[in-house]
């Protein structure tokens, strides 16, 4: 699921200007193509994920990290195949940035599945806004291949060149998701 509808990106493309604008379908490519590039460039992604199973080891320790964050609730555990009951599940205090907390220590070596909502109920206003530029970018880009002849890669008329290699993320739109990129320990 892309993190911008498609109505959105047609609007932006005829406000920048276009004098065509792409198929539905097309513009839906492009646009889970480019929520595609923002996971890859934050080592993450925004969408909402409930009710999924994680499964994990137990850490001998009181909190537990998952590797999904943010985190909202967690609706059930199996440890050792073994279900807990309500009362159980409602003793764990669940901290947003993917930490489980329990009053015992999670068993050092057990094997924890716990069902859980985590992600975006509705993506980062910055994931959204890179979302319609990069998604933009790639019409554009699109258009210029198709004047082109299939097979090449690169053309260059008297000192001015155009190269059709894939895209790389924009310096702006980088910054812009700077803040939203996964970085290893700093949850």
């Amino acid at each position: 699921m892309s993190y911008e509808t498609v109505e959105h990106l047609l609007a932006r493309l005829a406000a920048d200007g276009a004098t065509t604008l792409p198929a539905s379908e097309v513009a839906q490519i492009k646009l889970d193509e480019a929520t595609e590039d923002i996971n890859t460039f934050c080592r993450r992604d925004f969408s909402d994920h409930p009710q999924e199973a994680v499964t994990v080891l137990g850490s001998g320790r009181v909190d537990l990290l998952l590797p999904s964050y943010p985190l909202r609730a967690v609706t059930a555990v199996i440890e050792d195949g073994v279900a807990w009951t309500t009362d159980q599940v409602a003793a764990l205090c669940v901290r947003s940035h993917g930490v489980v907390v329990r009053p015992v220590a999670w068993g050092f070596g057990k094997i924890f599945t716990l069902t859980v909502d985590w992600g975006y109920a509705d993506p980062p206003s910055k994931a959204k806004e890179a979302c319609l530029r990069l998604a933009s970018r790639k019409v554009r880009h699109n258009k210029v291949r198709e004047r082109i002849a299939e097979g090449v890669r690169s053309e260059s008329i008297e000192g001015y060149a155009i190269s059709l290699d894939p895209i790389e993320m924009d310096r702006d739109v980088a910054l812009m998701l700077d803040t939203l990129r996964y970085r290893r320990g700093a949850r």
